[in-house]
């Protein structure tokens, strides 16, 4: 019995024995290595069971952050030679690994092992000079040395490509590094005005990089001392000379530079290297030049008059041909010196007699017996003389001359800022600054247009100009022309000062009905009173207070209608009617007051066909109209003061009486027209009136608002009277907003009914009303239209989610049957935003889905069923989101085929069938026991092991 146990023991534990060593390493292995990659490999037994293998490694023992691709080996493998390449390493590197072999049952790791990548080549880039002086430079360069030490060195010469001497870094070696890094070293012991021609070089364990040529030349020496000798004195009003030492007396001298300024000495410096001309800028100074080495002196001209000039001298020594040697002596005390000038003087500056636009100038001018001219120069900010009088020119017979003049050409209520400029051939004199303000022009008001008129009120336009200067304006008037009774004041008193003149609008209010009353404008300044002309206009009548209460109408031959109607004087303060006709519908205008209308006269869409003067006429009659038509009537009733046509008032409001009379054509007393389903419109209608000929065919026309039978038409019936039913079929697109009517034929003509808006839906299987509940109003996948008028897009509520969900065929296929699917799936999926199904007409079909009650689908993977009824994921899902409507809104994108995997429908019939949705899926610790393939197995082998434990 004891055995018996012993051997059943045994037994199970061979079973796990085997699965727990399925995966041995033998060995591993590194070759090819380089600076940045290596080939790794290892001899694995998967023993049966599928294996993945994985070298992992890093820089510290221990540490494993990176990892190679996974090899997969078969379960059928015998011992078995993995290998693959690892790369992006960092040169000159020791990396410690191990190889990990992982099954369903066994994650294998092997003991730990180790390599070294070997160094980068080294890598030397050029860099710039600084510092040059007759005899030294310093020189910037950057390396790289791939992470190994190097040596860095200029080798240089003074002929291209020999180079004589060699500079090694001060710095060697350059400690090994990953990046590049910048030196400088510097050159010395040089030659003056010499040129130098160079290289840089990097030296490490794997090679030696250089740099292309560069050069320099070196600058000339110094100049030994300044000139112990500089003065100045002036020669005439604009021109002076100065002194100093011959170049040739100092050491190293070639010549000067000598800078000068007005009123201060100059703050530029000249800088080594570079050659500078007469007249250039340095600073804030000007150069001169000197370059002959024997001159004592030299003298400047085209000067300023009574200026005083600030001059310094600077020595410098040059090669002579190249600029790049000059070298300028600016240490030390620089000598300079001061030579002064003569300018006009000004006395007193008055202003007089000012006016809105004009003002006197005068001034003391003290010429000194020279020709000097004056000038007054003005502006309206201070400081700013943009502007300037006509120039005054003084003979310079005397000291001092009164001079001035007036000037004109000001802007009213304005303040100017003046200056008196006086010129001789010295120079400039300026004054202070004065300043004076001119006086406010008169007010003035000019009549504009009076608008808005109705039985009581009137608005009046009117510009006034108030002379820069703040001004009240007013409407003055009343019932006789130039007795202005009534007063308006103009409601945004005062009107603010203004250089131009302003349009303005003023109402007047509790008028009398039908009155003429006459008016003017008034604006008032500081300077004065502004009326403009007079002008009149009249108020309205009182409006009729109802329209006809009845109003209809008959052909009175094939080209006239008569019109019957109340007479005007059944309704109060009514003096007539017009009458308005048009085909096809009533007119769109309507009747403008204050003006009276003649036959013929277009309103909207319409034309006048009568116009009633009689308060007690009933009817009246339309001519020239056209034979087979049918024509739409619109009665306006009026009323006005019997003789002034501005009073005319018409009753526009509320219904207008409206008929309609056929001339010649049938007669339709009624119509419909309904959809019945995608592909099919139902119509019925009637016709009772033959207009005096056989009606030889009836039907439907469809297309614009009032289609006509130039459009899409479909007969129904082959003439007759009565009532007519019939179906269109297949003929109109879904989705598009189309009219319809009915129309009826004889030999005078074809007569229209009632225009109906017909619209037949797609087949998506969504009312128009969820659609248009969608969020965004209706527009799911912001696209700018409806869904419900779509068929490539649908939105509807998914019981799921308890949200919107919004699907778009990106190609514009028509999307239909929608509708949500039991995902029937295992305890580990979950689909919390449900299970949509859909159908497409395509071959191939991208669709993108909208789940509007979430923002991020981070984690998640699609899955969708096949036609076998199986689950799978779907690896042809893009998971993104958009922002509709300020929200951000999950998406997902699917590239479906027909009669793929993915297809649940029949295979290759031009139609895709997709179930499918996001899930995510629960961790491994909450997998059921029996969706472990062990733990099947074990439990089927379970009643074996028994049957043995009993036999023996």
């Amino acid at each position: 019995m004891k055995m018996r146990k012993i051997k059943l023991i045994l037994l199970l534990l061979s079973l796990f024995v085997y699965e727990s060593s399925a995966q041995e390493v033998f060995s591993s292995t590194f070759t090819n290595i380089t600076a940045s990659s290596v080939s790794f490999s290892a001899f694995v037994t998967p023993d049966g069971i599928a294996t993945a293998v994985t070298f992992e490694y890093g820089t510290t023992s221990g540490n494993y952050s990176a990892t190679t691709s996974t090899t997969a080996l078969v379960a059928s493998s015998l011992t078995f030679n993995a290998g693959v390449t690892g790369s992006g390493l960092t040169p000159n590197t020791t990396y410690f690994s191990i190889v990990r072999a992982a099954s369903s049952t066994l994650n294998f790791v092997s003991t730990e092992s180790s390599f070294s990548t070997i160094p980068d080549v080294a890598t030397v880039t050029a860099g710039s000079q600084s510092n040059l002086t007759s005899s030294s430079i310093d020189i910037s360069f950057t390396t790289y040395n791939g992470n190994d030490n190097s040596n860095a060195a200029i080798r240089y010469g003074t002929s291209s490509g020999v180079y004589t001497f060699i500079q090694n870094y001060a710095s060697n070696p350059i400690v090994a590094s990953m990046s590049s890094t910048t030196h400088s070293q510097g050159l010395t012991g040089l030659a003056p005005e010499t040129r130098y021609f160079y290289i840089t070089e990097n030296t490490n364990s794997q090679n030696t990089a250089q740099t292309g040529e560069s050069s320099f030349r070196t600058r000339s020496t110094e100049p030994a001392a300044h000139s112990t000798a500089f003065s100045g004195q002036g020669l005439t009003l604009n021109s002076l000379e100065i002194t100093f030492d011959a170049a040739n007396t100092i050491a190293g001298c070639d010549g000067y530079l000598i800078l000068h300024r007005i009123g201060s000495y100059s703050s530029g410096v000249p800088v080594d290297g570079n050659a500078y001309a007469n007249g250039s800028t340095l600073g804030d100074g000007t150069v001169v030049i000197v370059n002959d080495v024997n001159a004592l002196r030299t003298e400047l001209s085209g000067l300023t008059p009574n200026m005083q000039y600030y001059f310094q001298i600077i020595p410098f020594n040059w090669d002579g041909v190249n600029n790049d040697t000059y070298n300028y002596r600016t240490q030390a005390t620089v000598p300079s010196t001061i030579v002064s000038l003569e300018v006009p003087s000004i006395a007193a500056h008055l202003i007089s007699n000012l006016t809105y636009n004009s003002a006197s100038f005068s001034a003391d001018i003290g010429d000194g017996r020279l020709s000097t001219t004056v000038t007054f120069e003005y502006g309206n900010s201070t400081g700013n003389y943009s502007s300037t009088t006509t120039p005054i020119v003084l003979a310079g017979n005397s000291t001092t001359v009164n001079t001035g003049l007036t000037q004109s050409g000001y802007n009213p209520n304005t303040t100017y800022y003046t200056r008196v400029r006086a010129l001789n051939s010295n120079d400039n004199t300026l004054s202070s600054e004065s300043s004076f303000t001119t006086i406010v022009a008169n007010a003035t008001a000019t009549l504009g247009a009076e608008s808005n008129i109705t039985i009581n009120s009137a608005n009046i336009s009117f510009s006034a100009y108030n002379g820069n200067g703040a001004s009240n304006a007013a409407v003055r008037y009343g019932t006789s022309s130039g007795v202005y009774t009534f007063t308006q004041n103009y409601a945004s008193n005062p009107i603010a000062a203004s250089l131009t003149s302003g349009n303005f609008s003023q109402g007047l209010s509790a008028l009398n009905p039908q009155t003429n009353y006459f008016y003017r404008i008034q604006n008032v300044n500081s300077q004065n009173t502004g009326n403009s002309a007079e002008s009149n206009f009249w108020t309205l009548a009182n409006e009729p207070a109802a329209h006809s209460a009845t109003f209809h109408g008959t052909d009175q031959t094939l080209t006239s209608a008569e019109l019957f109607f109340d007479a005007a004087n059944t309704i109060t303060d009514c003096d007539g009617y017009v009458i308005v006709y048009s085909l096809n519908n009533y007119s769109t205008g309507t009747l403008n007051d204050g003006g009276a209308y003649l036959v013929n006269n277009a309103v909207g869409s319409g034309f006048v066909g009568a116009v009633v003067t009689s308060s007690v006429q009933t009817s009246a009659t339309v001519t020239h109209l056209l034979t087979g038509n049918e024509y739409f009537f619109l009665l306006f009733p009026y009323n006005w003061n019997g003789a002034n046509d501005e009073t005319y008032n018409y009753r526009n409001q509320a219904t207008v009486s409206r008929t309609t009379v056929s001339l010649g054509i049938p007669i339709i007393s009624a119509s419909s027209v309904s959809v019945i389903d995608s592909a099919k419109v139902d119509v019925e209608y009637t016709i009772d009136e033959d207009g005096g000929d056989v009606v030889t065919s009836s039907g439907l026309v469809w297309g614009a608002q009032y289609p006509t039978l130039d459009d899409v038409s479909e007969e129904i019936s082959e003439g007759g009277l009565g009532s007519f039913s019939g179906s269109v079929i297949g003929e109109i697109t879904p989705s598009v907003s189309l009219y319809a009517r009915v129309y009826a034929t004889n030999s005078y003509g074809t007569a229209y009914g009632e225009s109906f808006e017909i619209r037949l839906y797609d087949r998506d299987g969504r009312s128009v009303a969820e659609e248009d509940a969608a969020p965004n109003s209706g527009d799911g996948n912001n696209d700018g239209i409806p869904d419900s008028k779509q068929r490539d897009v649908v939105s509807f509520v998914s019981n799921s989610a308890g949200a919107y969900i919004s699907i778009e065929s990106i190609d514009g296929f028509e999307l239909s049957e929608i509708s949500e699917a039991n995902p029937e799936e295992r305890s580990i999926y979950a689909f919390p935003l449900g299970v949509v199904k859909f159908s497409v007409d395509a071959s191939v079909a991208q669709i993108k889905i909208y789940y509007h009650s979430t923002s991020d689908l981070s984690g998640y993977v699609y899955r969708k069923k096949d036609k076998n009824e199986n689950w799978f994921n779907f690896q042809d899902a893009v998971f993104s989101s958009e922002i509709i409507d300020g929200n951000q809104v999950a998406t997902v994108t699917l590239t479906l085929h027909d009669g793929d995997i993915e297809d649940y429908g029949p295979p290759r019939d031009g139609i895709i069938i997709d179930p499918g949705g996001p899930v995510f899926i629960a961790s491994a610790t909450n997998i059921p026991i029996w969706d472990s393939p062990w733990a099947i197995l074990a439990f089927l082998m379970f009643p074996i092991l028994v049957l043995r434990f009993k036999k023996s």
